[in-house]
């Protein structure tokens, strides 16, 4: 670095001192980067005292441990340049851990002398609310300019203005992140609506309906329908464990896969166990609850697989009766256990039959006293719900709102229903 004309030591000493601190003072406004602010305060210390002939400036990290950001060993080095071997640790840790400044002279200060003078001049930069964050570091071998006192409150005042500009840095990363973050969980979360169905099936005799609301940004429920080349339609709900972006990264894995799966393999239960393997390979430890159903619309049935998921409700609705579609065989959620195997069972559906699916969001919603509404109480709900489909879904959403009292989200919550339309063969 090429040192300024006000660098030059001689009978204007204090004046140059003045424009240096001036000059520090400035560089702490010019940027938030303090990989480039540190080492061109260290650069003008130098020229601040011109006696020094090796610096450092040391900060805390993330982890507590204290590293060193700029590094001069001698006046015309790179203080950049973090290659170099680090020197009086000992004085540095010393000074970040007493908070005190200090100044060590070891040598004889007789000009006349053959051995040495080694003057150390190192204060704590402290920050916000006094916490110390990092340490300052000047040596010098003159004989006849060792530090003393002033130099040291000046020096002080220095680290005060670089504790100032430290925290206004880590403010700023701290916003620069959030924004990032903001950015990302956006973009997540218009992925993750794009991967769930724009529109409804089409199917002769049936009709479709569908809820969805992630309690954060992203979440962890997905639904799906999957044409077959039969006719058949295949309907999917499932739930990853966990909320936030974890969950819905490993509910798109599992999206994709699940119906590859079912378009290529030839029964409900291969596909199923591929599935199950696929999510037990899988880099994360959370496991994923899903419900499949595939509707007949010949033999007017429904074929159920279960993993681990809450079965699915089936309202009559010619006397408004309600019972669970639970298969005989249970199974684990999927990413338990690799070798677990999955048993589908078929049920008939009369006409009229509503069969709704839902994550445990429903279930398991929670009233400001955090009491959940449990089965029982969302088989009432379900009961007394309107005849249609469409309006049977959104009598659900609105009771479990009603009785969540504005209480927060606390869950991903999702409905997907079906319905056999009654006076169609």
């Amino acid at each position: 670095m090429e040192i300024p004309a006000f660098c030059d030591p001689g009978p204007k000493i204090i004046r140059g001192r003045l424009e240096s601190l001036i000059e520090i003072a400035r560089s702490f406004t010019s940027s938030f980067d303090l990989s480039e602010i540190l080492p061109k305060v260290l650069d003008l210390l130098f020229c601040m005292f011109p006696q020094t002939n090796q610096g450092e400036i040391y900060l805390e990290n993330e982890n507590e441990d204290l590293v060193p950001v700029a590094i001069k060993k001698d006046r015309e080095a790179d203080s950049a340049d973090l290659t170099v071997e680090t020197f009086n640790e000992d004085i540095v840790h010393e000074v970040f851990t007493t908070g005190k400044g200090l100044i060590r002279n070891e040598g004889t200060q007789d000009p006349s002398a053959l051995s040495e003078i080694t003057s150390v001049l190192s204060v704590p930069i402290i920050g916000h609310e006094g916490k110390i964050s990092g340490a300052i570091l000047l040596e010098s071998i003159d004989a006849n300019n060792a530090f003393n006192n002033a130099d040291l409150d000046l020096v002080s005042a220095v680290a005060v203005l670089a504790g100032q500009a430290i925290g206004y840095s880590r403010a700023h990363d701290i916003v620069v992140r959030h924004a990032k973050t903001a950015r990302q969980m956006e973009t997540a979360r218009m992925l993750q609506i794009s991967s769930l169905p724009d529109e409804r099936p089409e199917l002769v005799g049936f009709q479709f309906a569908e809820y969805y609301s992630a309690a954060e940004q992203v979440g962890g429920d997905y639904f799906f329908y999957e044409p077959l080349h039969d006719g058949r339609i295949v309907v999917g709900i499932a739930d990853a464990s966990g909320k936030g972006l974890p969950a819905a990264m490993n509910i798109a894995r599992f999206g994709a896969e699940v119906r590859l799966r079912i378009a290529t393999l030839p029964s409900l239960s291969d596909a199923m166990s591929k599935v199950n393997q696929f999510v037990s390979r899988g880099e994360s430890t959370a496991f994923i609850t899903c419900c499949i159903c595939v509707i007949d619309p010949r033999m007017h049935s429904v074929t159920v697989v279960n993993a681990g998921h809450m079965p699915p409700i089936c309202r009559n609705t010619i006397d408004n009766s309600v019972r669970q579609l639970t298969n005989r065989i249970g199974s684990l959620p999927l990413g338990i256990m690799t070798t677990d195997e999955y048993h589908p069972d078929i049920f008939e559906l009369a006409p009229g039959d509503q069969i709704l699916m839902y994550t445990d969001g429903v279930s398991e919603a929670m009233n400001e006293d955090r009491d959940i509404l449990g089965i029982p109480k969302l088989l009432e709900i379900v009961s007394d719900a309107p005849p249609t489909i469409d309006a049977a879904v959104k009598h659900v959403v609105n009771a479990v709102a009603v009785y969540s009292d504005d209480a927060p989200q606390s869950d991903d919550l999702t409905i997907v229903g079906f319905q056999r339309l009654a006076g169609i063969r």
